[in-house]
């Protein structure tokens, strides 16, 4: 296999661009260069293709300023050679940006630092919500595991699990309705594993929903899964018809309660489905 840090030993000029082809830097600095070299430092050649264009791209010239090698630089992580029957793993991924940053461009760096932030926010929401989303789920962790992963056991094998050591239908529903509204209590846009509340409580006849929310140990817990069962995307086989056995002053309640919602989805599609 070709090897880059040679050919790249012979360059006397980089210019780094946008993948649009705007200029963000251009060196001769024979220190710089070394030190672009060590940024660009392979760890290992994947079997890989990004499916995009990537940030940067970084134009090499030799001393008779011809061109000697273009690299693509992608997500701070990888690079695309030419040379490379695939794109390979930086050794450290960001220090082209803490390059770019030293040699007085911060823009590349600062947005890196910025997304990365806001990724790991995201993740933590995402793994907050889960151990919401696990810890009001009527069944055992082993089955909560498979769920999670992809590998849900049947519907009817599910229910009659939750229907287990619950006496009556309503208080099955309860504990649908306080799964469904846990975790995110998005609308949409939430992790695949959310949606199976709902599958089972489409299960469950409207007039048990209606029966279970009118008990005395209903909360707006339960009534936040109500909201979320009955304004997904077809949720239910008969969905317009089941809303309209809602009583009037229960639909009022859940659109009450949506409105508190900090997802302006939920909001919106509530007062569209249920008002």
């Amino acid at each position: 296999m070709p090897d880059l840090d040679a050919l790249l030993a012979r360059a006397t000029s980089a210019a780094v661009r946008t993948v649009d082809g705007e200029p963000v830097h251009h060196t001769t600095d024979a220190a710089a260069l070394a030190g672009l070299r060590e940024a660009l430092a392979v760890e290992v050649v994947l079997d890989m293709v990004c499916a995009c264009l990537g940030d940067l791209r970084i134009e090499f010239a030799g001393v008779d300023g011809v061109r000697i090698a273009t690299v693509g630089y992608h997500h701070a992580a990888t690079i695309r050679w030419d040379g490379y029957p695939a794109d390979a793993e930086l050794r450290d991924g960001p220090a082209l940006l803490r390059w770019l940053a030293a040699q007085g461009v911060p823009g590349p760096l600062e947005r890196h630092e910025t997304g990365e932030r806001a990724r790991a926010a995201h993740e933590a929401e995402r793994a907050i919500a889960l151990r919401d989303w696990r810890a009001k789920a009527p069944l055992p962790d082993a089955i909560l595991d498979r769920i999670v992963e992809g590998r849900p056991p049947a519907t009817d094998a599910l229910l009659a699990e939750v229907r287990a050591g619950r006496d009556t239908a309503p208080a099955v529903a309860l504990a649908l309705l306080a799964w469904c509204g846990a975790g995110t209590g998005r609308y949409s846009g939430y992790p695949s594993h959310e949606a199976l509340p709902s599958r089972l409580l489409a299960e469950i006849p409207i007039g048990v929903i209606v029966e279970a929310l009118g008990l005395p140990e209903a909360t707006d817990a339960h009534r936040a899964g109500a909201v979320r069962h009955l304004i997904g995307w077809r949720s239910r086989a008969k969905l317009a018809r089941d809303i309209g056995r809602v009583p009037a002053a229960l639909r009022a309640r859940l659109v009450e309660v949506a409105r508190r919602s900090p997802d302006p989805d939920t909001r919106e599609r509530a007062a569209e489905k249920l008002g």
